[in-house]
Protein backbone atom coordinates (compact mmCIF):
# COMPACT_ATOMS: atom_id res chain seq x y z
CA UNK A 1 0.00 0.00 0.00
CA UNK A 2 1.65 3.51 -0.84
CA UNK A 3 1.80 6.40 1.70
CA UNK A 4 -1.23 7.59 2.88
CA UNK A 5 -1.52 10.31 5.19
CA UNK A 6 -4.55 12.37 7.05
CA UNK A 7 -3.76 15.77 5.18
CA UNK A 8 -4.34 13.75 1.49
CA UNK A 9 -7.63 14.33 -0.63
CA UNK A 10 -9.03 10.75 -0.35
CA UNK A 11 -12.93 11.31 -1.55
CA UNK A 12 -13.63 8.66 -4.04
CA UNK A 13 -10.26 7.15 -3.77
CA UNK A 14 -10.45 3.55 -4.75
CA UNK A 15 -9.33 1.30 -2.17
CA UNK A 16 -10.55 -1.67 -2.68
CA UNK A 17 -8.71 -4.58 -1.04
CA UNK A 18 -6.06 -2.37 0.49
CA UNK A 19 -4.13 -3.56 3.43
CA UNK A 20 -3.68 -0.24 5.35
CA UNK A 21 -2.04 -0.96 8.86
CA UNK A 22 -0.66 1.28 11.44
CA UNK A 23 -1.66 4.92 9.77
CA UNK A 24 -2.47 7.88 11.39
CA UNK A 25 -5.64 9.38 9.45
CA UNK A 26 -7.41 11.35 11.71
CA UNK A 27 -9.87 13.97 10.51
CA UNK A 28 -9.03 12.23 6.42
CA UNK A 29 -11.52 13.01 4.04
CA UNK A 30 -12.28 9.91 2.73
CA UNK A 31 -15.73 10.66 1.56
CA UNK A 32 -17.51 8.15 -1.68
CA UNK A 33 -13.98 6.16 -0.98
CA UNK A 34 -13.98 2.63 -2.07
CA UNK A 35 -12.66 0.32 1.10
CA UNK A 36 -14.74 -3.02 -0.18
CA UNK A 37 -13.02 -5.76 0.94
CA UNK A 38 -10.30 -4.25 2.53
CA UNK A 39 -8.16 -4.48 5.96
CA UNK A 40 -7.34 -1.88 8.53
CA UNK A 41 -5.56 -3.09 11.49
CA UNK A 42 -4.26 -0.15 14.07
CA UNK A 43 -5.64 2.33 12.01
CA UNK A 44 -6.47 6.33 13.60
CA UNK A 45 -9.81 7.20 11.88
CA UNK A 46 -10.72 9.66 14.54
CA UNK A 47 -13.13 12.39 13.11
CA UNK A 48 -12.29 11.20 9.71
CA UNK A 49 -15.21 11.59 6.75
CA UNK A 50 -16.25 8.39 5.51
CA UNK A 51 -19.68 9.70 4.36
CA UNK A 52 -21.16 7.09 1.40
CA UNK A 53 -17.95 5.14 1.50
CA UNK A 54 -18.22 1.37 0.56
CA UNK A 55 -17.18 -0.26 3.55
CA UNK A 56 -18.55 -3.82 1.89
CA UNK A 57 -16.83 -6.56 3.70
CA UNK A 58 -14.34 -4.94 5.15
CA UNK A 59 -12.44 -5.98 8.39
CA UNK A 60 -11.80 -3.79 10.82
CA UNK A 61 -9.31 -4.36 13.95
CA UNK A 62 -7.92 -2.00 16.56
CA UNK A 63 -9.70 1.01 14.55
CA UNK A 64 -10.08 4.17 16.29
CA UNK A 65 -13.47 5.78 14.62
CA UNK A 66 -14.60 8.17 17.49
CA UNK A 67 -16.50 11.10 16.36
CA UNK A 68 -16.08 9.48 12.62
CA UNK A 69 -19.28 10.31 10.06
CA UNK A 70 -20.45 7.69 7.97
CA UNK A 71 -23.75 8.68 7.31
CA UNK A 72 -24.95 6.64 4.19
CA UNK A 73 -22.06 4.41 3.96
CA UNK A 74 -22.17 0.72 3.22
CA UNK A 75 -21.07 -1.54 5.90
CA UNK A 76 -22.80 -4.93 4.54
CA UNK A 77 -20.65 -7.57 5.64
CA UNK A 78 -18.00 -5.71 7.39
CA UNK A 79 -15.85 -7.19 10.08
CA UNK A 80 -15.54 -5.45 13.52
CA UNK A 81 -13.05 -6.25 16.31
CA UNK A 82 -11.97 -3.77 18.87
CA UNK A 83 -13.30 -0.86 17.54
CA UNK A 84 -13.65 2.39 19.26
CA UNK A 85 -16.53 4.26 17.25
CA UNK A 86 -17.53 6.75 20.53
CA UNK A 87 -20.06 9.68 19.61
CA UNK A 88 -19.76 8.26 16.01
CA UNK A 89 -22.51 9.62 13.51
CA UNK A 90 -23.20 6.08 11.77
CA UNK A 91 -26.86 7.16 10.73
CA UNK A 92 -28.80 5.26 7.67
CA UNK A 93 -25.35 3.14 7.10
CA UNK A 94 -26.35 -0.37 5.51
CA UNK A 95 -24.62 -3.08 7.76
CA UNK A 96 -27.08 -6.01 6.84
CA UNK A 97 -25.48 -9.29 8.25
CA UNK A 98 -21.91 -6.98 9.84
CA UNK A 99 -20.40 -8.59 12.33
CA UNK A 100 -18.96 -6.39 15.27
CA UNK A 101 -17.15 -7.81 18.16
CA UNK A 102 -15.69 -5.96 21.54
CA UNK A 103 -16.67 -2.69 19.64
CA UNK A 104 -17.36 0.35 21.87
CA UNK A 105 -20.32 2.10 20.36
CA UNK A 106 -21.10 4.88 23.42
CA UNK A 107 -23.56 7.58 21.87
CA UNK A 108 -23.18 6.63 18.44
CA UNK A 109 -26.00 7.45 15.96
CA UNK A 110 -27.10 4.60 14.11
CA UNK A 111 -30.38 6.23 13.47
CA UNK A 112 -32.24 4.59 10.61
CA UNK A 113 -29.08 2.22 10.47
CA UNK A 114 -29.51 -1.41 8.27
CA UNK A 115 -28.71 -3.84 10.87
CA UNK A 116 -30.52 -6.71 9.59
CA UNK A 117 -29.19 -10.56 10.57
CA UNK A 118 -26.08 -8.60 12.24
CA UNK A 119 -24.35 -9.81 15.00
CA UNK A 120 -22.87 -7.50 17.63
CA UNK A 121 -22.10 -9.51 20.52
CA UNK A 122 -19.77 -7.74 23.79
CA UNK A 123 -20.37 -4.29 22.69
CA UNK A 124 -21.34 -1.30 24.17
CA UNK A 125 -24.01 0.76 22.78
CA UNK A 126 -24.72 3.09 26.29
CA UNK A 127 -25.91 6.05 25.40
CA UNK A 128 -26.29 4.91 21.87
CA UNK A 129 -29.34 6.10 19.06
CA UNK A 130 -31.33 3.90 17.29
CA UNK A 131 -34.31 5.28 16.85
CA UNK A 132 -35.70 3.55 13.84
CA UNK A 133 -33.08 1.05 13.22
CA UNK A 134 -33.74 -2.12 11.61
CA UNK A 135 -32.68 -4.87 13.46
CA UNK A 136 -35.09 -8.01 12.40
CA UNK A 137 -33.37 -11.16 13.01
CA UNK A 138 -30.05 -9.65 14.14
CA UNK A 139 -28.26 -10.68 17.35
CA UNK A 140 -27.41 -7.90 20.04
CA UNK A 141 -25.52 -10.28 22.39
CA UNK A 142 -24.07 -10.24 25.93
CA UNK A 143 -23.90 -6.43 25.20
CA UNK A 144 -24.41 -2.95 27.47
CA UNK A 145 -27.20 -1.05 25.81
CA UNK A 146 -28.06 1.01 29.08
CA UNK A 147 -29.36 3.99 28.37
CA UNK A 148 -29.74 3.68 24.15
CA UNK A 149 -32.47 4.89 22.34
CA UNK A 150 -34.21 2.26 20.44
CA UNK A 151 -37.58 5.13 19.41
CA UNK A 152 -39.40 2.73 16.27
CA UNK A 153 -36.74 0.40 16.02
CA UNK A 154 -38.14 -2.95 14.84
CA UNK A 155 -36.65 -5.72 16.60
CA UNK A 156 -38.32 -8.65 15.21
CA UNK A 157 -36.64 -11.95 16.09
CA UNK A 158 -33.64 -9.96 17.84
CA UNK A 159 -31.42 -12.31 19.86
CA UNK A 160 -30.63 -10.26 22.95
CA UNK A 161 -29.02 -12.67 24.97
CA UNK A 162 -26.80 -11.88 28.20
CA UNK A 163 -27.77 -7.88 27.29
CA UNK A 164 -28.22 -5.48 29.68
CA UNK A 165 -31.32 -2.71 28.48
CA UNK A 166 -31.07 -0.89 31.85
CA UNK A 167 -32.69 2.68 31.38
CA UNK A 168 -32.88 1.96 27.46
CA UNK A 169 -35.90 3.69 25.61
CA UNK A 170 -38.36 0.86 24.65
CA UNK A 171 -41.13 2.84 24.65
CA UNK A 172 -42.37 2.99 20.73
CA UNK A 173 -39.62 -0.06 20.21
CA UNK A 174 -41.69 -2.38 17.41
CA UNK A 175 -42.12 -5.83 17.45
CA UNK A 176 -40.05 -7.45 20.36
CA UNK A 177 -42.33 -9.62 21.77
CA UNK A 178 -40.17 -12.83 21.16
CA UNK A 179 -36.72 -11.17 23.00
CA UNK A 180 -37.46 -12.65 26.36
CA UNK A 181 -34.71 -10.32 27.99
CA UNK A 182 -36.78 -7.39 26.48
CA UNK A 183 -39.73 -8.35 28.13
CA UNK A 184 -38.32 -9.28 31.39
CA UNK A 185 -36.53 -5.99 31.36
CA UNK A 186 -39.25 -3.57 31.11
CA UNK A 187 -41.55 -5.80 33.53
CA UNK A 188 -38.52 -5.53 36.12
CA UNK A 189 -38.70 -1.61 35.76
CA UNK A 190 -41.62 -2.01 37.55
CA UNK A 191 -40.77 -3.94 40.58
CA UNK A 192 -41.25 -3.24 43.91
CA UNK A 193 -42.27 -4.53 47.26
CA UNK A 194 -44.64 -6.75 45.58
CA UNK A 195 -42.58 -10.03 46.51
CA UNK A 196 -45.49 -12.17 44.48
CA UNK A 197 -44.98 -10.34 41.58
CA UNK A 198 -41.00 -10.27 41.75
CA UNK A 199 -41.37 -14.07 41.74
CA UNK A 200 -43.85 -13.86 38.82
CA UNK A 201 -41.35 -12.01 36.75
CA UNK A 202 -38.26 -13.80 38.16
CA UNK A 203 -40.21 -17.17 37.13
CA UNK A 204 -40.49 -16.24 33.18
CA UNK A 205 -37.25 -15.26 33.29
CA UNK A 206 -35.43 -18.03 34.02
CA UNK A 207 -38.16 -20.69 32.69
CA UNK A 208 -35.94 -22.79 30.05
CA UNK A 209 -39.15 -23.04 27.74
CA UNK A 210 -40.83 -19.54 28.37
CA UNK A 211 -43.82 -18.73 26.11
CA UNK A 212 -46.79 -16.60 26.16
CA UNK A 213 -48.70 -19.73 26.40
CA UNK A 214 -47.30 -21.35 29.48
CA UNK A 215 -47.03 -17.92 31.06
CA UNK A 216 -50.70 -17.11 30.50
CA UNK A 217 -52.10 -20.39 31.53
CA UNK A 218 -49.73 -20.05 34.78
CA UNK A 219 -50.65 -16.19 35.64
CA UNK A 220 -54.56 -17.58 35.05
CA UNK A 221 -54.26 -18.47 38.57
CA UNK A 222 -53.21 -14.77 39.68
CA UNK A 223 -55.60 -12.55 38.09
CA UNK A 224 -54.16 -9.28 39.60
CA UNK A 225 -50.44 -11.04 38.40
CA UNK A 226 -51.97 -11.27 34.89
CA UNK A 227 -53.51 -7.69 34.57
CA UNK A 228 -50.30 -5.98 36.10
CA UNK A 229 -48.31 -7.83 33.71
CA UNK A 230 -50.56 -6.76 30.83
CA UNK A 231 -50.99 -2.94 32.45
CA UNK A 232 -47.18 -2.40 32.15
CA UNK A 233 -46.66 -4.29 28.64
CA UNK A 234 -49.74 -2.45 27.19
CA UNK A 235 -47.23 0.89 27.83
CA UNK A 236 -45.04 -0.90 24.88
CA UNK A 237 -47.72 -0.55 22.27
CA UNK A 238 -46.05 -1.18 19.30
CA UNK A 239 -44.01 -4.20 20.84
CA UNK A 240 -46.69 -6.65 20.06
CA UNK A 241 -45.99 -8.10 23.88
CA UNK A 242 -49.84 -7.63 25.78
CA UNK A 243 -50.84 -8.83 21.96
CA UNK A 244 -49.06 -12.20 22.93
CA UNK A 245 -49.61 -13.01 26.25
CA UNK A 246 -53.40 -11.69 26.29
CA UNK A 247 -53.76 -14.23 23.26
CA UNK A 248 -51.20 -16.69 24.47
CA UNK A 249 -49.37 -16.81 21.22
CA UNK A 250 -47.00 -19.84 21.31
CA UNK A 251 -43.91 -18.94 19.71
CA UNK A 252 -41.32 -21.48 17.85
CA UNK A 253 -39.56 -22.44 14.93
CA UNK A 254 -42.12 -20.24 12.16
CA UNK A 255 -44.39 -19.34 14.52
CA UNK A 256 -45.14 -15.96 15.61
CA UNK A 257 -44.91 -14.58 12.25
CA UNK A 258 -48.23 -15.22 11.02
CA UNK A 259 -49.84 -14.33 13.97
CA UNK A 260 -47.93 -10.91 14.53
CA UNK A 261 -49.98 -7.72 15.03
CA UNK A 262 -50.16 -4.80 12.99
CA UNK A 263 -48.09 -2.06 14.78
CA UNK A 264 -44.95 -4.64 14.64
CA UNK A 265 -45.51 -4.41 10.64
CA UNK A 266 -41.92 -3.06 9.67
CA UNK A 267 -41.87 0.52 8.33
CA UNK A 268 -41.09 1.75 4.86
CA UNK A 269 -37.46 1.34 4.36
CA UNK A 270 -34.70 3.81 5.36
CA UNK A 271 -32.80 5.25 2.40
CA UNK A 272 -30.01 3.08 1.39
CA UNK A 273 -26.16 3.78 1.47
CA UNK A 274 -25.20 5.18 -1.58
CA UNK A 275 -23.98 2.08 -3.97
CA UNK A 276 -20.97 1.51 -5.65
CA UNK A 277 -21.40 0.60 -9.60
CA UNK A 278 -19.25 -2.71 -8.58
CA UNK A 279 -22.18 -4.09 -6.49
CA UNK A 280 -25.63 -5.32 -6.85
CA UNK A 281 -28.75 -4.31 -4.96
CA UNK A 282 -29.47 -5.77 -2.26
CA UNK A 283 -32.26 -8.85 -2.30
CA UNK A 284 -35.90 -7.32 -0.94
CA UNK A 285 -36.76 -8.41 2.13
Amino acid sequence: MGYLAADQDLRGADLAGAEIVHRDLAGAHLEGANLAGARLAHVDLTGARLDGANLERTELTHVRLELARLPGACLRGSRWEFVAASAADLGRVDATRARWEHTTLHEARLDHANLTRALLRSCSLEGASLSGAELGDAAIVYSSCRHADFSDAYLDRLDTTGSSFEAAELTRARCFFHSRDLVIAILRRELDDDLGFAQLVGAAAVHPRWCYADWRAWLESDPAGLERALAILRRYPMSGAAQALEEGWRLGAGAGRPMRPTPCAPAAPAPRARESARRTPPRPR
